[in-house]
């Protein structure tokens, strides 16, 4: 059985199942509180099945693109997991999640739509007809672990060294300041 996970966007969720399968799932509302959920959501599908993680054959998590913190969130429990039982360790990206293998859309920065069509990105100033989630989308479709086992995500497997978010633009993040007072050698 393989376990998949998306925290990329506020909708935490969970799934157990095999290619093209899904048994047991679990969705959670998690806007800002993906550390806090992801735990529970896992613990809520492993109960469901009556297995536990090291019984896993592997491991498939979303990379994004999504959420700075919320990404890595789940980018790094998979990692800690894949590491501690040994697990196969799978990505798939979070457009894959929304609308398997088809076009799908995402709130980039200062209201930018980042849409996914036939494999690449395009970028939009008003939602297009697509599925997908962000700032003004009356009904939004969010990335949901099930939906890997769906025909057509695409699963890249990798080593846990080699598992990192995939971000859109680089993160907005200063670097550090030396503090006043210190002199560097």
């Amino acid at each position: 059985m393989i376990l998949t996970l998306s925290t990329s966007s506020p909708i935490i969720s969970a799934a157990l199942g095999e290619r093209g399968k899904v048994q047991f799932s679990a969705t959670k509302e998690g806007h800002r509180r993906a550390s806090e959920l992801v735990i529970d959501t896992v613990e809520e599908v492993l109960s469901q099945a009556k297995v536990d993680l090291k019984d896993l054959e592997g491991i498939v998590v979303d990379v994004g693109p999504g959420g700075f913190t919320s990404v890595r969130v789940g980018v790094t429990v998979a990692k800690m997991w894949g590491t501690a039982f040994p697990l196969s360790l799978y990505a798939v990206s979070a457009f894959d999640l929304i609308n398997p293998g088809g076009d799908a859309a995402i709130a980039g920065r200062s209201d930018e739509i980042v849409v996914r069509r036939e494999g690449k990105l395009e970028t939009y100033s008003e939602w297009p007809d697509v599925l997908g989630y962000g700032v003004a989308k009356d009904d939004p479709t969010f990335p949901e672990a099930r939906r890997a086992f769906l025909t057509g995500s695409v699963w890249r497997s990798v080593r846990p060294q080699e598992l990192v978010p995939d971000y859109i633009h680089p993160p907005r993040i200063s670097q550090p300041k030396t503090p006043f007072g210190f002199v560097p050698r």
